[in-house]
């Protein structure tokens, strides 16, 4: 559901002129040719490092781009179909080791659909044709969880406990209120069929003072779980140990009418040269050096964007948007 024209409590009612602007190397518009525009609703990001890739799921379609801050050529070039999952509608991507978990948003319940590479070792050549990789993502197993509406899922480390296993947490709406379940990833070991949330998380806490508090995404990333509040129009960010908020990013307008349609949201940090991919990034094991890159998913009209973040600790912040997008 969408609450148009609400904003954070912490931000005055947020202007609707676009502010945001195409430019190389710090604020870069996706091109999206390749499939019907008429037929794109990005509403998520995940980024498969390992193959430099970003998905972004569509509807019942999951997009493959370039991953990082791509050249002119390679944000303008054809997105490319990986998976199409007929009856579905894929609100958010997050890889669990080897495979790709899609939420998919139904009526009345929720479906999470694990997916694998299917000849993953076939990397592409060049065809011409625009093709980033030969390899498709197939469905392996399907659950469906008890709470409708879903549209933000993230994977998060169990603590400090040695050897424990990471959850699975899915923001949805539970009776029409926001509900923030968290699942023990070994429910999801078997085949298919329903599983049960094993606890909810304080929804009070990461959607305090806010008009709405639905949550349209969220991403675990270098030691902080960053939620996109989308009819807010806000990314805050949360130290997962102590609880608390620290870091609350307003969101640019990228088109008119559309302040409160970001959908989905990641973060990458793009290695220095010679400083190899690291994949996963979990427990913030990502190098530090290297530009941090906030990938951004515009539901209607469908957008794609790409921003180089600043670092420079401005307002006590980790990042800051560029000036591109402010």
């Amino acid at each position: 559901y969408k609450a148009q024209g609400t904003a954070s409590s912490t931000t005055s009612t947020a202007s609707t002129a676009s502010t945001m602007v195409d430019q190389p190397g710090q604020c870069v518009r996706r091109g999206l040719d390749g499939v019907p525009i008429m037929e794109l609703q990005p509403s998520g990001i995940a980024v498969d490092s390992a193959r430099g890739l970003a998905l972004v799921p569509s509807l019942n379609r999951i997009l493959a781009l370039r991953d990082g801050l791509p050249s002119d050529q390679d944000a303008n070039r054809p997105v490319q179909v990986v998976a199409t999952l007929p009856g579905t509608n894929i609100e958010a991507l997050e890889f669990v080791g080897s495979s790709l978990y899609a939420l998919s948003e139904e009526i009345g319940y929720s479906e999470i659909i694990a997916l694998r590479w299917e000849d993953e070792d076939a990397e592409s050549e060049d065809t011409g044709k625009g093709d980033l990789i030969k390899s498709r993502l197939v469905e392996a197993s399907r659950w469906t969880i008890n709470l409708q509406g879903a549209e933000g899922m993230a994977l998060l480390p169990s603590g400090d406990e040695e050897g424990a296993a990471p959850k699975l947490v899915v923001a949805g709406l539970l009776s029409d209120n926001l509900s923030i379940d968290v699942f023990d990833i070994e429910s999801f070991q078997s085949g298919g069929g329903r599983v049960e949330k094993s606890s909810k998380m304080n929804k009070d806490l990461v959607s305090r003072g806010l008009k709405n508090g639905k949550v349209g995404s969220m991403h675990y990333f270098e030691g902080l779980l960053y939620i996109l509040f989308d009819n807010d129009r806000v990314i805050r960010a949360f130290d997962t140990n102590t609880g608390k908020m620290v870091q609350e990013t307003l969101l640019p307008v990228a088109e008119l009418g559309s302040a409160y349609d970001w959908e989905g949201m990641r973060l990458q940090r793009v290695p220095a040269e010679g400083i190899a991919h690291n994949g996963s990034q979990l427990r913030g094991s990502s190098p530090p050096s290297g530009t941090l890159i906030l990938h951004l998913a515009l539901d209607t009209p469908a957008q794609v964007w790409s921003l180089a973040l600043n670092e420079d600790g401005g307002d006590g912040a980790r990042w800051t948007l560029p000036r591109c997008a402010v």
